[in-house]
């Protein structure tokens, strides 16, 4: 998922966003975490739909998209024909 533009937030985490999803990623002392939030609309609240922890940022950024594109493709063979 190529993309996904990866930005530096003032909180020191990555975020990035995609057609449908917000993907951040933080680090603390030992592992880096991830988290991939529905993209909101109209004023409803951001739904966390997974996250993960993985050794290091490049790592979890990885884990993240994957993850995101996959819950896309699931998304998709549930739409009605």
């Amino acid at each position: 998922m190529g993309s996904d533009l990866w930005r530096l937030e003032s909180e020191g985490r990555l975020a990035a966003d995609n057609a449908s999803h917000l993907l951040i990623v933080s680090k603390d002392a030992t592992q880096a975490h991830y988290l991939i939030f529905r993209r909101s609309t109209r004023g409803e609240p951001q739904v966390l739909l997974a996250s993960g922890t993985k050794d290091n940022v490049q790592l979890a950024m990885a884990a993240a998209q994957r993850a995101s594109q996959r819950l896309q493709d699931v998304s998709r063979q549930q739409l009605p024909s």
